[in-house]
């Protein structure tokens, strides 16, 4: 291919807001890009670009399975490539598209001036065109509607639409069906769409069957005694920090020589704890739990999923996210404290669960869940609790949805 991966910008505008390219300008793109002289048909995938990466994302990658894409066309605004953003880059690296590929920035107010800007590209009589009108601005979907509808794309365009958070796009031009998603994002490609870094990933530090009897004998030893030991504990997470070696004796806390002996954990060195163990004891072994309860869950009913443990993200760099899967290409985020007081857990916690759909997108699912139990007289949820939850479109779970394998299963199936 002769043409290359480009950023096209308008030159300048008018006072009416609409993108004006010169002759000079349409005369290059059209040599370089859309209409190289030995290329008799090409394929051409245009995405619309805006917040939303998923759809983009989901449909690239579902395009790519079907048959060959030869070329990508991105039709973007400043709005959404200045100051950091740049969601079409995003989306390439998602999709790891690595070459024909071209990003235009139009005008995201002015579904004239997409038109017309699209107007001054010249592209091969024989190519093809899959247009998905699910990202940008209404503004440019309808300007990118009215140009691929033209006659003269007669037969040679399908327009597509994708619902967020649904396993299925619509075709709404030249005819109206619904059709299926094959391919399920996976968690790493969708967080790059997104443009959030993902430094790391971890593997569970015990088998399920491991999990599954500690966190009986945590239940069987829940009690305020503990929980006082379990704080003291917590202070030294990062033993470990500046000597990896170093190791906390057990028999330095009061009380903890007899705990671990009662929930039955064996030390990989006989009377000391490593950081990852007093982890796994402060908390990490309800977050295995849940880990390996939503794997079953999914591999049980033979469902497409991905699924990440204590993910690593470099915009948020003072905590790892305890538990992160997609389900039908909708992304859920689990954040877990086994045992939390009503109001660390009203003031601050679920705060920050419900800070994170600015990040991850509109049809994130955010999900907090405890061992405490959050439940009234009356078997309710606690109504403060239940409003802050609500005002943070926080998802809340205490044991009482947990424990129980088929309450568990219940819970889960309300929620996808």
């Amino acid at each position: 291919m002769i043409y290359s991966n480009l950023i096209l910008h308008p030159p300048h505008r008018f006072n009416d807001g609409v993108s004006q390219i010169t002759f000079f300008q349409t005369f290059i793109y059209s040599l370089l890009i859309f209409n190289p002289p030995f290329i008799i048909m090409a394929k051409v995938l245009v995405s619309l670009v805006g917040a939303q990466s998923a759809p983009n994302v989901n449909f690239i990658n579902e395009q790519k399975k079907l048959g060959v894409i030869d070329r990508f066309l991105f039709i973007s605004s400043r709005e959404s490539e200045d100051e950091g953003k740049n969601y079409s880059q995003a989306t390439i690296k998602a999709c790891k598209i690595t070459d024909n590929f071209t990003i235009l920035q139009s005008d995201a107010n002015s579904f004239d001036g997409t038109s017309k800007f699209l107007e001054g590209l010249e592209f091969s009589d024989d190519d093809v065109f899959i247009i998905n009108l699910t990202g940008g601005t209404k503004m440019m979907a309808l300007g990118c509607w009215l140009f691929f509808t033209q006659e003269k794309f007669a037969n040679k365009t399908e327009i597509y639409y994708l619902p967020l958070g649904k396993n299925e796009y619509d075709q709404i031009y030249p005819e109206n069906k619904t059709k299926t998603l094959t391919e399920n994002i996976s968690v790493k490609d969708y967080l790059i769409g997104y443009n959030l870094k993902v430094l790391s990933t971890s593997e569970p530090l015990k088998s399920q069957e491991e999990t599954e009897k500690m966190m009986k004998n945590i239940l069987d030893n829940n009690n305020e005694t503990t929980h006082n030991l379990m704080e003291e504990l917590r202070k030294n997470r990062g033993i470990n920090k500046n000597n990896k070696n170093k190791k906390l004796e057990i028999s330095n806390l009061v009380g903890l020589s007899e705990y671990v002996e009662s929930i039955e954990f064996l030390c990989e060195d006989e009377g000391k704890l490593s950081g990852k163990e007093i982890k796994y004891i402060t908390g990490g072994c309800f977050e295995e739990w849940v880990y390996y309860q939503v794997k079953t869950f999914f591999e049980t009913n033979n469902s497409a999923f991905d699924i990440a443990f204590s993910v690593n993200i470099e915009q948020f760099a003072q905590n790892d996210f305890d538990v992160i899967f997609i389900h039908q290409n909708k992304i859920y985020v689990i954040e877990c404290k086994t045992f939390i007081s009503d109001a660390i857990l009203k003031e601050t916690t679920i705060y920050k669960s419900g800070s994170l759909q600015s990040k991850f997108g509109l049809s994130v699912k955010s999900l907090l869940f405890t061992l405490s139990d959050l439940r009234n007289q009356q078997g309710n949820l606690k109504p403060a609790l239940e409003k802050r939850a609500k005002a943070e479109k926080v998802i809340l779970a205490d044991k009482n949805d947990l424990w129980e394998k088929t309450s568990f299963e219940n819970f889960i199936n309300t929620i996808i």
